[in-house]
C-alpha cells in the first residue's frame, strides 16, 4: 500500500515545539475497505498527522482485531472521555474499586498514541495493545482508511461518538493552545479547521464516512455528545443494551450519578493553571461556541455543514443527506 506525505502549510504547525510538523497522509489503495462505491474510496483516503505516524501506519492497518473488543471511534474533542468511563463502569457492573480508580487513559488504550505522543522509551504502543487483557477497550480518532482492516470483517462492537462541529472546533482550539502549545490566533485556527489542516483532518469528512457505512454495520452504535448531556439516563440504557450488559435500575441510577460528577472531558492532559481548567470545563457545555466563535465563522461553519451533510446543525440524531465535497 502506497502512502503519500505532504507537509501542511507552516501555519498548520505553529507550535512552540518546532519539531512537531503536521503532514497530509494519503493512501493510494484501500484494500479491504468497508466502502462499496469508488467515489467514497477516492474521497475518504486522507488525514493529517505528525510524520511519526508513517512508522506505525502499516502496523495499525494490520493490527489484529478480536470479536470481543470494544472500540470508541470519534473525531477529537467529541466527548469520548465520558463514554469511556460509562462503558468501563457498565462492563464492571459499577464496581469501581481498585482498577476503577485508574486514570481514564489506563482504562482505554489510544491506538495511535505512538505517533501523537511518541513514548520516551520508543516501545510500540501498538504491541502493548496486543498484550491487553480481554475484552480490550480501544479508542482511536483515525478515519476509516487508516484503521485496522480487520475492524470491518471481525466486526467487534464499535461506539461512534459525534458532536456539534462548532463546539468541537472551539474545544479543539483550547486543546491546541493548552496541550500542543499552539501560538496562532483563534481565527487562524478556525481557518485551519475549515480547511481540514488540523490534526486528523476534516471533521466533516470524518463524520460523513462513518455515517455512510453505519447502516451496514449493526455492530456500530452512534452516540451524540448532546444526548449524553440532555438525556443521560436514556442514553446509558441504550448503551447497556448495545453492549449486551443490562443493569438493574438501581445500578443505572448509580452509574448516572457517577458520570454526572466525573471529570468529564479533560482527557489526561495536564492543565497548568486554574484559568485553563475553567476554560476546559466550559468546553463541556452544549452550544458554548456561541460565547467564543465570531459570527462570521459561525456562518461559515453552518454553510459547510449544510453543503456537506444537508443539515444546519449536528445537534440532533438525523439521517443527513450526504453530498460529495471537499473540506
Amino acid at each position: 500500500m502506497f502512502c503519500s506525505m505532504v507537509k501542511l502549510p507552516t501555519e498548520a504547525s505553529n507550535f512552540t515545539t518546532t519539531d512537531k510538523k503536521l503532514y497530509k497522509f494519503g493512501l493510494s489503495s484501500l484494500s479491504e475497505s468497508p466502502f462499496t462505491e469508488m467515489s467514497a474510496l477516492c474521497e475518504f483516503n486522507e488525514t493529517c498527522l505528525p510524520s511519526e505516524h508513517a512508522s506505525i501506519l502499516e502496523e495499525i492497518r494490520n493490527f489484529e482485531v478480536f470479536q470481543d473488543d470494544i472500540w470508541i471511534l470519534a473525531y477529537p474533542k467529541c466527548g469520548t472521555t465520558l463514554i469511556q468511563e460509562a462503558i468501563w463502569q457498565i462492563l464492571n457492573e459499577i464496581e469501581i474499586k481498585g482498577d476503577g480508580k485508574k486514570e481514564f487513559g489506563m482504562k482505554f488504550y489510544f491506538l495511535e498514541l505512538s505517533s501523537i505522543s511518541p513514548p520516551s522509551d520508543q516501545k510500540s504502543q501498538i504491541k502493548s495493545n496486543n498484550e491487553m487483557e480481554r475484552p480490550r477497550l480501544i479508542e482511536s480518532h483515525l478515519p476509516i482508511a487508516f484503521l485496522p482492516k480487520q475492524l470491518w470483517t471481525v466486526k467487534p462492537k464499535i461506539v461512534f461518538v459525534t458532536r456539534e462541529v462548532k463546539d468541537v472546533a472551539i474545544s479543539f482550539y483550547h486543546h491546541y493552545v493548552h496541550s500542543l502549545k499552539y501560538e496562532g490566533t483563534k481565527n487562524e485556527f478556525l481557518d485551519l479547521f475549515l480547511d481540514g489542516h488540523v490534526l486528523y483532518g476534516s471533521y466533516w469528512s470524518h463524520f460523513q464516512q462513518f455515517n455512510l457505512i453505519r447502516e451496514n454495520y449493526k455492530n456500530m452504535k452512534l452516540i451524540q455528545y448532546e444526548d449524553l448531556k440532555r438525556n443521560l439516563a436514556g442514553t446509558l440504557t441504550e448503551l447497556c443494551s448495545f453492549l449486551e450488559k443490562p443493569l438493574p435500575e438501581e445500578k443505572l441510577q448509580v452509574l448516572e450519578e457517577n458520570l454526572k460528577f466525573s471529570p468529564n472531558h479533560h482527557d489526561t492532559d495536564e492543565i497548568d493553571s486554574s484559568i485553563a481548567s475553567e476554560t476546559l470545563t466550559c468546553c463541556d457545555k452544549i452550544g458554548f461556541y456561541k460565547d467564543e466563535m465570531p459570527p462570521e465563522f459561525i456562518e461559515k461553519f453552518n454553510e459547510i455543514t449544510l453543503q456537506r451533510l444537508g443539515i444546519d446543525f449536528i445537534e440532533v440524531q438525523v439521517e443527513p443527506k450526504l453530498n460529495n465535497g471537499t473540506n
